[in-house]
């Protein structure tokens, strides 16, 4: 395996779609990833914060990626939310590590970014992964969602 890391492009999204959908794909949740919703994700998320946008690939085939986005907080600026995938077959080798890495050092060196915090899956895996970065569950936050057309109807009746 010879991962290398670099900025990505936009002609990496419509492979980095197809293998964001591949990915859900595999896993048990209640999310529902198509290529042309993934793209569309990471079409996003290039068009936000493009030079946040990193990309895992051996031998030129894209593995994995990463990208968040700059807000400005009280205490300086913190990385929100995000996407980080790696294809199952490169799990658990070091990729996600890889990318981070990567995508932290810019955040830091070019934003001065002082805070992740992102939505994950409630799994072992995922707690375990983020604890070993130093990343924890924040106890003063609960993540809601809903629908949007509901509270609005909601809304209207009050």
């Amino acid at each position: 395996m010879t991962v290398r890391v670099r900025a990505a492009a936009r002609k990496d999204l419509p492979a980095l779609g197809r293998l964001y959908a591949r990915i859900y794909a595999g896993m048990k949740t209640s999310e529902r990833w198509t290529v042309p919703t993934a793209t569309s994700l990471l079409e996003h998320w290039f068009g936000a914060q493009q030079d946040l946008f990193a990309v895992a690939e051996d031998r030129n085939r894209l593995v994995g990626a990463f990208v968040t986005a700059v807000k400005p907080w009280w205490d300086g600026n913190h990385l929100e939310g995000g996407e980080l995938f790696v294809d199952p077959v490169y799990q658990r080798q070091g990729v996600g590590r890889l990318l981070v890495r990567e995508v932290f050092s810019r955040a830091v060196q070019k934003h001065g970014a002082t805070v992740f915090e992102a939505v994950t899956f409630r799994t072992p895996f995922h707690r375990a992964w983020y604890a070993s970065l130093g990343i924890q569950e924040n106890q003063d936050l609960l993540w809601v969602s809903g629908s949007v057309p509901a509270a609005l109807k909601k809304l209207a009746r009050q």
